[in-house]
């Protein structure tokens, strides 16, 4: 409720129309304006929605996989609670590493290594340190991630139109993730729900190295 309150106060601040100056720039720099049909623009959805998805995947099952492991419900959820405070140190890494290394690297090392780590906990097999850890270590890994596929967007398009639709496009992904996860159970267990992350973890990589260009002031 406090999150809610502070973000609807804000909003009264936001300007009603875009900055001049940004607006120039867009003008000025065509070659940073993609259409949402270009091959950057669906890669990028592409890569947003399968990252969406294999993220909740493994969330039908967590706090099942932290009791197999030996805690408490209690105890999970105050590890859930940890995960959730930390996570902030995600986009703190993102502010250093975009620094020393461009937005495909970054992208594409953040991608994979959330993956590895949703591969962790999903096969903890009962190990309450391997959950912990894989958890934790997500958690920080994964909202890097995220903001990092956001950034990506917005230097794709300066309009702000491929930004707005990888919200659309992750939301998608967490959608369809229940369904595909529960069957994925059903079938093979968490054995088959970490190889169903794997898979997806090469298939987003793939996607980065091929359709996100390493200058992305280079696309046209």
């Amino acid at each position: 409720a406090g999150t809610v309150l502070i973000g609807a106060i804000s909003m009264l601040f936001l300007p009603d129309g875009p900055d001049n100056t940004l607006v120039s720039e867009i003008e000025a720099d065509q070659g940073r304006d993609v259409g949402l049909l270009s091959t950057l623009a669906i890669m990028v959805l592409a890569i947003t929605l399968m990252f969406g998805a294999r993220g909740t995947l493994p969330w039908l099952v967590t706090e099942q996989l932290g009791i197999d492991a030996g805690m408490t419900t209690a105890e999970v959820g105050n590890l859930f609670s940890l995960m959730f405070a930390i996570s902030i140190l995600g986009p703190g890494l993102l502010l250093f590493l975009s620094r020393v290394a461009g937005p495909r690297t970054v992208l594409f090392w953040s991608m994979l290594v959330a993956g590895a780590f949703n591969w962790m906990f999903t096969t903890s097999g009962g190990n309450a340190l391997q959950f912990q850890v894989g958890v934790v270590a997500w958690s920080t890994i994964y909202f890097m991630a995220f903001a990092q596929v956001n950034a990506v967007a917005a230097m794709a398009d300066r309009k702000g139109r491929l930004a707005s639709a990888v919200g659309s496009a992750f939301i998608a992904g967490v959608t369809i993730a229940p369904f595909i996860g529960g069957s994925i159970v059903d079938r093979g267990g968490y054995t088959w729900l970490g190889n169903a992350e794997i898979f997806l973890t090469v298939l987003i990589g793939i996607a980065v190295l091929m359709g996100i260009p390493r200058h992305l002031s280079d696309n046209k």
